[in-house]
């Protein structure tokens, strides 16, 4: 009976040891897959970081290169991409991947936009480098002066570079090399232009040397008549003259506008003429008065006041201290702080470098360009606050000077001639009751300082010589005659 017990036991158990159900299989295949998917995801991630890994490598080496390895836009591209490199994928799950991969695609892009930033970064700096030093190389060659118009470029650009601004820094630096490349373009047509002017005239000289005898042997022409024979004659003669005269102009033009323009100021050409110098409607002060008839003959006067970036080029030429310039800015703006005898010296230094007569202009020119055929553009004006920068002039600040050439220029051409800085003069400052007695040298023009009455063409007022305000800049003239055309210079300043 026992023993039969225990056969029915077995039957019924091994009766009810079923398959197991259709779910659980499902789940476990499932499982299974999902592991594999996983375990795939994984592997793309690898992949995809290992294509990073160069590129991460070319990263490193570069700003190591640039020395900014240390700075914060270096430090947080290496630290986003370690992030990824470095990543533990044992804790993440299929749904973590998809923002992974697209955060990874991101880097990758920032990556090799850096990377390219940087590279163009470095190539433009080594160009403009070159295009300098290719200048530079060729005006020792010529043993020309170096100037240094570029200076506030560079230093600009370098700022920007300390600012981890490189995007700024490498758009500096194309701009430095492009006007090297433009300077230094400018020079060799400069050159070229001379030897050309050169050749000219000496041919001119030539045939000038030849005239008599040619002439002789074209009297000998029969069937001319003498009127004839005079225009073969200056036939020859003239053009070469012509031919010499266009290609020096040419050179001078292209020397001026490409080497010396730093410090050479852009010069209008002033026809003279008769005007009335003094107070013309009653408006001015007595030192304006008497009225006076005057004659002014040709003459030619920087179109601006003289600027910082044109001093400055000139003091450090000559190891002088630069003006201050209150803070206001330097480069295009009216230089200031610098007396009636600084201004002087640098008008000498003109005209010794360039072989013409560079002076400060005298009063009866400097209020003849003023006025540039009226009576006085100020003393009726009802529009100062757009012609000029002085105090009352509401568009402008009336704090500082502006940079020039911001208002209209006047009938001749020339801008500033009112408003924003004094302008010295080559004159003492003499009334009639100091008996003509010097009291310091004649200012005209006004000053951002100063109300819109004061900015009076045929206004007066003076200043020691010795004297430097930031109220104070000049302009500068060259005088006009026959001898200098004939003897302009032809090697160069």
């Amino acid at each position: 009976m026992k023993y039969l017990l225990i056969v029915f036991v077995v039957l019924f158990v091994t009766a009810c040891d079923d398959p197991a159900p259709v779910e659980q299989v499902t789940t476990v295949e499932v499982d299974q897959s999902r592991m594999l998917e996983l375990e795939n995801l994984k592997q793309t991630y690898l992949e995809k970081t290992a294509q990073l890994v160069p590129v991460f490598e070319s990263w490193q080496q570069l700003v190591a290169k640039a020395e900014i390895i240390e700075s914060d836009f270096a430090q947080g591209q290496t630290v986003r991409v370690r992030k990824f490199l470095d990543l533990d994928l044992e804790g993440l799950d299929i749904e973590d991947f998809p923002e992974l991969f697209v955060l990874l695609d991101n880097e990758q892009t920032y990556l090799k936009n850096n990377l390219s930033l940087v590279t163009q970064w470095l190539d433009s700096k080594a160009e403009a480098k070159l295009a300098q030093s290719n200048y530079r190389t060729a005006l020792q060659q010529r043993l020309k002066q170096q100037d240094e118009f570029d200076a506030p470029l560079w230093e600009q650009a370098f700022r920007l570079e300390q600012a981890e601004n490189y995007r700024g820094a490498q758009e500096g630096y194309q701009i430095i090399a492009q006007h090297c490349l433009n300077k230094l373009a400018h020079f060799n047509a400069a050159l070229d232009a001379q030897q050309s002017a050169a050749l000219a005239m000496k041919k001119w000289q030539t045939l000038d040397g030849k005239l008599s005898r040619f002439s002789a042997q074209v009297a000998k022409l029969e069937g001319l008549n003498a009127e004839a024979r005079d225009w073969l004659s200056s036939l020859q003669f003239d053009g070469a003259k012509d031919q010499w005269q266009t290609v020096a102009e040419q050179w001078l033009q292209l020397y001026e506008n490409g080497l010396t323009y730093l410090t050479m100021p852009k010069l209008v050409t002033l026809k003279g003429g008769v005007f009335n110098q003094g107070d013309e409607v009653g408006n001015g002060d007595r030192d304006e008065l008497p009225l006076q008839r005057m004659r002014v003959p040709d003459f030619k006067m920087s179109m601006t006041e003289i600027t910082f970036a044109q001093y400055d080029a000139y003091a450090k030429a000559n190891g002088l201290p630069l003006p201050n310039d209150e803070g206001w800015g330097r480069g295009n703006r009216p230089v200031i702080n610098v007396s009636w005898k600084e201004a002087q010296a640098f008008a000498q230094w003109l005209s010794e470098r360039s072989g013409k007569v560079i002076r400060l202009p005298y009063e009866a020119e400097w209020e003849y360009a003023a006025k540039a055929n009226q009576t006085d553009p100020f003393s009726m004006s009802t529009d100062v606050g757009n012609l000029a920068n002085c105090e009352g002039c509401y568009r402008w600040s009336n704090t500082q000077t502006t940079p020039v050439a911001q208002f209209p220029a006047n009938g001749f051409g020339l801008y500033d001639m009112q408003g924003n800085v004094w302008e010295w003069t080559a004159d003492c400052y003499r009334v009639p009751e100091s008996e003509g007695q010097c009291e310091g040298m004649a200012v005209r023009g006004g000053s951002w300082y100063d109300m819109p009455n004061q900015l009076r063409a045929s206004n007066r007022s003076t200043a020691a010589q010795d004297k430097a305000s930031n109220r104070i800049g000049f302009r500068l003239v060259e005088a006009i005659t026959a001898e200098q055309i004939v003897h302009e210079p032809l090697d160069g300043l």
